[in-house]
């Protein structure tokens, strides 16, 4: 029989059981006749199964493997699926599975469920979402291979698979991975356990697994959207506390659910707005920011100087009808987080003194509501964003260092009586503040912001567990960005904040992705020229070789000034050095050119420099790319960008000489030759594009002479195309087949009849507007396109509602791809 685990002993590391009576060997491969249901409609994790992402098609699935156990792996689409019939729900078995499993065919974005058997028990299962990869900073560059592989460079070091907003996670130490969750499409700000297994959540989100969800939502202990659905009216819910059925909520907004409410308010599980009409007002950006409740009142505190017409300075107390009580202590700024604890109130913030008393971004009032002394014995400088309490000690997180002085981790510990613990554990990497803290069995989960800083074995995590002795607890989970809200129950951590994706892992400024947009295991380390100009600004494809440009000064640990050149298999090809950053580059032919900000270029760092004024061609062989003859100096400025039709060159940027020819700011060179040309531009050029033989030039100015406003084209032979489009601002990125031009930029419209918003498609010969219009929150800084796939890279979060990290694709009718 294929039954959930029962009765069992400790064989896979006290995590995966085997059965006592089942024996250790054999198996048939198949699920026999009881139905016992789907375990993931118990939960959505047990046991000791882990799942690593590879991209949105393709994952390993993991767990410890016991000599002489013979295992069956049940992969579904289906979170109802009964093992025991595995084949009437479509479900995946691989009988006599040997771990990791590389498993493909997924479906982006669609929840996937696993489960383990041994000897006819099930003793472990999981969930996941594959999902599309993001990054976790800028994108500048990108290139697309013959083949399909899409190289992408820029200022990033992180690749991740794109989770959304929010992500649980099991609490167990090998499963690193988020849970079967909806997608939350913006910051989440507070996370509350529903105390039966589900969660509610506030922020700035709209959506939350495709459904719509203003500020607030609910999901059930199986990751499913409930039908509670109020809609908060304004920017943010940044505080929760539930009591008695009833969730009240503190944020940045004007209405719930329809009804008028000022930063305060209160709903019933059915979603109905309660008669509880707290409110706070005053301050330019008035909010509430925490929420606790002691013996029948709601502390309320943020930053306010008002609490229902009265004046009170950052915290009040309202009743269960929410009335406000007399309690009226001053603060002279904002309340961040509040904790009851043993009947004693504790208030962290960006405070300094309460009614006249010294308080250093902690105070604490007894329960007649009086200040107390505690605190008093920390000496902080900076704001304390979170507190948690453990059989009698306070945990406090936050920007400062240690509780008394110096540099440290922001996080700290207080006994009850205001004595300073030892406990200041050390989270892994660079933290700039501790914004979250969730307390469980002993166990302190901490989330907040990390700087980059060196870089270890493994990308930050972004939030930690540590013991009561301050030591590590072994859990592997971790997001790519700020967590701002953690919460815990008895199974799941889940997390809140301004994280796109899971943990990832490195990739030094430059990435590739196979067709599909799995992660490649290629990964050249590029480092150097600061964090503000040591990225990759240019990328150029030659067979299974990728050239890469910009301000890096370092490959792999060496010397490698601003260029390199490496195999699809990661060796490196000889390159020359140069002197300052290379902004563009474009192969002709069998010759690659580079432009950018250098001055001089050496074959190899034993050999002189030789003159090379922000223009140069590189001759390519099998094992290096060496400087040509020189090309005409441009004089001033920087070559910016490139593009070549046929064997001709099209380059732009800031200057206005090549050689002695002047030149304002676009110029054409064939076979090395300054080409008789002039494109007749008023300047400021932004993008370049070719297809066919055609030249479209992307420009930030009005035109003037006749000449066209922020877009040009040119036909084969040079001259200007009349396309009778009429854009109202700048074109910043574009990129072109045979036969349409794909444009970004700060336009609203490509003619008075036609409405873009920052991303269009036109007639690569005359203009006409095509329908694509894909919708992102922020216009792309770069496009490609490739047998008919348009990719777009950018600082964007979102593209179509759904969550993207600086990373999209889109087929040519403007949908989104799932890659």
């Amino acid at each position: 029989m294929l039954n959930k685990m029962s009765t069992a002993s400790a064989l896979l590391g006290a995590v995966l059981l085997l059965s006592a009576c089942g024996g250790g060997s054999g198996s048939s491969g198949q699920g026999p006749g009881q139905n016992v249901g789907p375990p993931w409609m118990d939960s959505l994790h047990h046991g000791a199964l882990s799942v690593q992402h590879l991209g949105p098609t393709e994952v390993v699935i993991d767990w410890p493997m016991v000599d002489g156990i013979t295992y069956d792996l049940y992969i579904t689409a289906e979170q109802n699926t009964d093992p025991t019939n595995h084949g009437a729900y479509g479900a995946t078995l691989i009988p006599d599975a040997q771990p990791p499993v590389q498993h493909a065919g997924l479906v982006p974005g669609e929840p996937v469920y696993a489960a383990l058997g041994i000897d006819g028990e099930l003793v472990a299962w999981t969930s996941f979402v594959p999902n599309v990869a993001g990054l976790n900073g800028a994108p500048r560059a990108q290139a697309v291979a013959d083949d399909g592989v899409r190289f992408v460079g820029g200022n990033f070091t992180v690749v991740s698979p794109v989770v959304g907003f929010g992500a649980a996670f099991a609490r167990t130490a090998d499963a690193p991975h988020a849970l079967a969750f909806p997608e939350v499409n913006g910051p989440v700000d507070a996370v509350l356990s529903d105390g039966e297994g589900g969660w509610f959540i506030g922020g700035r989100f709209t959506t939350i697994g495709g459904q719509s969800r203003a500020r607030i939502a609910h999901m059930d202990h199986l990751g499913r959207v409930t039908d509670w659905n109020p809609g908060v009216t304004g920017s943010a819910v940044e505080a929760l506390l539930l009591h008695d059925d009833v969730l009240y909520l503190g944020g940045q907004f004007s209405a719930v659910g329809g009804v008028p409410r000022q930063q305060l308010a209160a709903i019933t599980r059915t979603g109905e707005v309660t008669a509880w009409g707290a409110s706070v007002t005053g301050t330019a950006s008035v909010a509430v920011r925490a929420l606790a409740l002691r013996d029948g009142l709601i502390y309320v505190g943020g930053n306010f100087n008002a609490a229902a017409g009265v004046p009170r300075q950052r915290l009040a107390a309202f009743d269960l009808e929410g009335a406000l009580v007399d309690w009226a202590p001053g603060l002279d700024a904002q309340v961040f987080a509040l904790l009851v604890h043993d009947g004693v109130l504790y208030v962290g913030g960006q405070f300094s003194q309460v009614d006249g008393a010294s308080r250093g971004m902690l105070a604490a009032f007894n329960a007649d509501g009086a200040l107390t002394s505690w605190g008093t014995a920390a000496t902080i400088g900076n704001p304390v964003k979170a507190l948690a309490a453990y059989q009698g000690v306070i945990y406090i997180g936050g920007e400062f260092g240690t509780l008394t002085t110096g540099s440290g981790p922001g996080l700290g510990a207080m006994s009850t009586a205001g004595e300073i613990l030892s406990w200041a554990p050390a989270p892994y990497g660079n933290t700039l503040g501790i914004d979250a803290l969730a307390v469980r069995d002993g166990v302190i989960y901490a989330g907040g912001r990390q700087a980059t800083g060196t870089q270890p074995a493994e990308p930050w995590p972004w939030m930690w567990a540590f013991d009561t002795s301050g030591a590590s607890v072994p859990w592997a989970a971790g997001v790519n960005g700020p967590v701002n809200a953690l919460a815990v129950d008895d199974t799941t951590v889940y997390a809140g904040g301004n994280f796109t994706g899971l943990r990832g892992v490195w990739r030094h400024r430059v990435a590739a992705f196979g067709p599909a947009g799995n992660l490649l295991p290629w990964a050249p380390v590029l480092t150097g020229g600061g964090t503000a100009a040591g990225h990759v600004n240019a990328l150029a494809t030659q067979g299974e070789r990728i050239v890469i440009g910009g301000g890096f000064t370092h490959v792999n640990g060496a010397l490698q000034p601003r260029l390199t050149a490496m195999e699809r298999n990661g060796d490196l090809v000889s390159a020359p050095a140069f002197s300052d950053a290379i902004r563009s580059l474009a192969m002709v032919g069998d010759q690659l050119y580079a432009g950018g900000e250098f001055t001089v270029a050496n074959n190899s760092h034993d050999q002189p420099d030789v003159v090379r004024e922000r223009l140069a061609r590189l001759n390519i062989s099998a094992s290096a790319l060496t400087l040509a003859d020189a090309l005409p100096a441009v004089k001033e400025g920087a070559v910016t960008m490139m593009a070549a039709a046929g064997s001709t060159l099209y380059f732009g940027g800031s200057f206005t000489q090549v050689g002695v020819s002047t030149v304002p700011g676009l110029a054409a060179m064939e076979g090395g030759a300054l080409l008789d040309w002039t494109s007749g531009l008023p300047g400021s050029l932004r993008a370049l594009a070719t297809g066919n033989g055609r030249l479209a030039v992307g420009y930030a100015a009005h035109g003037s002479a006749g000449m066209p406003s922020f877009l040009a084209l040119y036909d084969g032979d040079g001259e200007l195309v009349n396309t009778g489009l009429s854009l109202n601002q700048a074109v910043l990125a574009l990129a072109a087949d045979d036969t349409t031009l794909y444009l970004s930029g700060d336009f609203s419209q490509i003619r008075g009849d036609t409405p873009r918003s920052g991303l269009a498609a036109v007639s690569l010969y005359d203009g006409t507007p095509r329908p694509w219009q894909p919708v992102l929150d922020r216009r792309p800084d770069g496009l490609a396109v490739h047998e008919g796939t348009v990719y777009a890279i950018g600082e964007f979060k979102h593209a179509e509602g759904r969550v993207r990290a600086g990373m999209a694709a889109f087929d040519q009718a403007g949908n989104l791809l799932l890659r």
